[in-house]
């Protein structure tokens, strides 16, 4: 017995001291960091990093404070070593460290504007934390449910919303003080907005505030996401930010130096976005793309509202810049952003020239090499919905039999591959053996000769 017990090997004795100083400069450093004093954390963190290798914890939390200070390209190099790191480790990880570190990322991922790629990694650890019994998970599945409810609701999905929303409220009924919980109380008001009414979660928001649990950055982060909740909601009503929200805003800039995406929030709050000199552009080099995005939506929104009524100049720069940014993104993403300029209103458009058999979508053009697939936005001009009988003689100019079905659907799946890839949209909604079905919200116009656009009438192919 005695012959098996053996001295510890030197590495070991030292990858034990160099644990144990690198969670010494890591807690020194996360005490900079909630006192708001990132330049001084970002200095141990580098430190650490450089001294004692990479490490997923030191590479989180010196993302945040790169983020916090709006040094982009920074951050987003930091935020790639991380998901890079994770990679490696991710098996090697207790529960508590794999679950957060994906929260982490996520919450990365949407900054970077990926909000596909955040959904569905929320989407993932929700399902895995479901199935674990243990302690510990209690914790993590509020974190994550917290996260998941909140990003489902910023892009609009509505998939099983309200049963989240309401196990979301279960766990807030269980906490003593459930209003000093913020991520979670920022995740129902979201919500709220998304799902009921503006007053709902108004009415949340002022608790909040007034149990008087909120640290200076807490408030100013939460008081600004309920303001830019504020300018969506104002595009689909005629109400304006309520003023003590307004005010709680302005006092947040004379404590502190609002960043470039705060100040522009609290400028739109008195001044009407749509008639903003704001320029996407300008703003990727002050800002995240997540936040560059989000201002744009917000005009983008105020702009259709106002032009219902006014007629305001056209923003064919924001639409042009906008369509650019977005094509640098994955197919998915694309899609994700549309749905959130659009809002619950369809505001986007492809206008068809039959001339010059050619389709565009926010000032990109595509020449189309088969009028075939003209044919089938011709017939989406004039309906979102047919019968097969009917769809087959319009576009193919026959009487239906069996065979043409196959045909159809493999049209539609070109002419859909074709959208997705030049433009991030889909036209096709479904092909049933009875029906042909166009997505509503995508509207399909003719070009006139005057270069407008117009619904009436019909591509003529003789």
């Amino acid at each position: 017995m005695i012959s098996s017990l053996h001295a510890p090997d030197e590495s070991e004795t030292v990858e034990k001291s160099n644990a144990r100083l690198r969670k010494e400069a890591h807690l020194s450093a996360q005490v900079l960091l909630h006192q708001n004093r990132h330049e001084e954390a970002i200095q141990i963190l580098e430190l650490a990093l450089a001294t004692y290798g990479s490490h997923v914890g030191l590479l989180a939390d010196l993302g945040s404070c790169y983020f916090s200070l709006q040094k982009i390209l920074k951050w987003r190099s930091c935020f790639e070593m991380l998901n890079r790191e994770f990679e490696v480790v991710k098996p090697k990880l207790s529960m508590d460290s794999r679950y957060r570190t994906e929260i982490i990322l996520a919450k990365f991922e949407e900054e970077d504007g990926r909000l596909a790629a955040a959904i569905e990694r929320v989407s993932r650890v929700w399902e895995e934390i479901r199935n674990e019994c243990t302690s510990d998970s209690h914790q993590l599945t509020e974190l994550i449910l917290t996260h998941l409810v909140r990003i489902k609701s910023t892009i609009g999905d509505q998939t099983h919303l309200p049963s989240l929303y309401t196990q979301l409220l279960q766990i807030a009924a269980n906490h003593l003080r459930p209003y000093h919980h913020v991520e979670l109380q920022h995740a129902l008001l979201t919500c709220e907005y998304a799902m009921m009414d503006a007053a709902t979660a108004r009415e949340r928001y002022h608790r909040v505030v007034e149990a008087g649990q909120l640290i200076p950055q807490d408030h100013e982060w939460l008081t600004f996401d309920v303001l830019q909740l504020e300018l969506l909601t104002m595009c689909s009503s005629s109400s304006s930010v309520q003023p003590e929200i307004l005010s709680a805003a302005r006092r947040c800039e004379e404590l502190r130096q609002l960043n470039r995406y705060n100040l522009t929030l609290l400028s739109w709050a008195t001044q009407a976005p749509a008639t903003s000199a704001w320029r996407i552009r300008e703003a990727l080099s002050q800002m995240n793309l997540g936040d560059a995005l989000r201002l744009a939506a917000i005009r983008w929104r105020h702009h259709n509202a106002a032009a219902s009524v006014t007629q305001p100049e056209p923003f064919s720069d924001l639409q042009r810049d906008v369509g650019i940014i977005l094509k640098g993104l994955a197919a998915r993403e694309q899609k994700l952003w549309l749905t959130h300029f659009r809002g619950n209103k369809s505001d986007f458009e492809i206008s068809i020239d039959p001339k010059t058999q050619s389709i565009s979508f926010h000032h990109r053009e595509v020449r189309l090499a088969k009028p075939l697939m003209i044919r089938f936005l011709n017939a989406a001009v004039q309906a979102t919905q047919w019968n097969l009988e009917d769809f087959c003689l319009e576009v193919y100019g026959v009487e239906f039999n069996a065979s043409y079905l196959d045909r159809i659907r493999m049209q539609g799946r070109r002419l859909d591959s074709l959208l997705q890839s030049e433009f991030g949209i889909t036209i096709v909604h479904k092909i049933t053996k009875a029906e042909v079905h166009f997505r509503s919200e995508v509207k399909v116009r003719l070009r006139e000769p005057d270069g407008k656009s117009s619904i009436q009438g019909k591509v003529d192919f003789k």
